[in-house]
This record gives structure tokens, sequence and C-alpha cells, in this order.
């Protein structure tokens, strides 16, 4: 937290905002959305969680397999990490992406560091949204812009046409 703070206060003395406030909130939502969906979309699939840790009187096991699909394991590794893994993400020609191109270095850990910032409030902001619709099964929509929908405009408003 103090290491984000610190970010956060460097990007604004080297002129860039964070990534909250700035225009481009819009793409960044999508950059952010667009990864969700990678990650949502490329699980592979795993065998049910076991929770039968118990042995009744019969020597039978007791309690409830769980399908990966439906774990809390799978909503914890599918939004852990994904803020920093994100690092590569810089605002070049007004849209946040991969390309680095005409962007020095300074300004290049600014902006990962506030592209990260502004990711992990968006997921920590709506995070228990986004763990009902995984859950749900409908893993916040079948393609990059159901998600892009369900995030940045649903929730977020970030790219609400309306505002």
């Amino acid at each position: 937290a103090l290491a984000v703070a610190v970010a956060v206060a460097v990007a604004m003395a080297l002129g860039a905002a964070p990534a909250a406030a700035i225009e481009r909130r819009c793409s960044a939502c999508t950059a952010v959305a667009k990864e969700l969906h990678r990650r949502l979309s490329s699980d592979k699939p795993r065998n049910a969680l076991d929770m039968r840790g118990r042995i009744n009187s019969a020597g039978e096991r007791q309690g409830r397999m769980i399908s990966y699909k439906d774990s809390e394991l799978r909503i914890t590794e599918t939004l852990d990490d994904l803020c920093e893994d994100m690092s590569h993400h810089f605002l070049t020609n007004g849209e946040w992406g991969t390309s680095s191109a005409g962007v020095n270095r300074m300004e290049k850990k600014a902006m990962s560091k506030s592209f990260q910032f502004y990711c992990s409030t968006l997921i920590e902001k709506h995070e228990d949204a986004i763990v009902e619709r995984i859950r749900a099964g409908s893993a916040m929509g079948e393609t990059p812009r159901d998600v892009e929908d369900t995030l940045c405009v649903t929730m977020d408003r970030s790219c609400d046409p309306e505002l």
C-alpha cells in the first residue's frame, strides 16, 4: 500500500495523474476487462475440488465435491495478481495498451504504477459484483466486449456513453 502511494506521488510529481483521474478511464477499464476475460476464458478444465475430508462411522467420506468452475479457488486465482500482471500497460496515442513507443523510462514506470493503482481500485470497488457474476456462471459474458460492457459500462460507468 505504501509502495502504491509513493508510486502515485512520483507519478503526480512527473506530471502524470493517477489513472483513476485521467480522461482515458474508459480505455484503462477496457484494458482491465480484456485481461479479465482472457483469464476467465483461458481456464483449463480441472477436476472438482474434493471437500470430503471427514470419514463417518461406516468408513465413508463425508462432505461435498465442488466443481472448479464454481469454486472460490477459481475466483481467487483469476483476480489475484490481475493488476500486478498488467504492469506492461502504458498510455500512448490516447489509449492504454502494451505499446510503449515514444514513452521514456521514467514515464513508463510512473504510468505502470498509475495503471496498477487504477486497476486495483477498480477491481476492489466492484469485487463483490464481479465475484457474484462469476459464481452465477455468467463469467460476466461470453466475449471480451461482454466483459467490457459489464465492467466498464454497467458496473463502473467509466465507458457509459450517457456520461
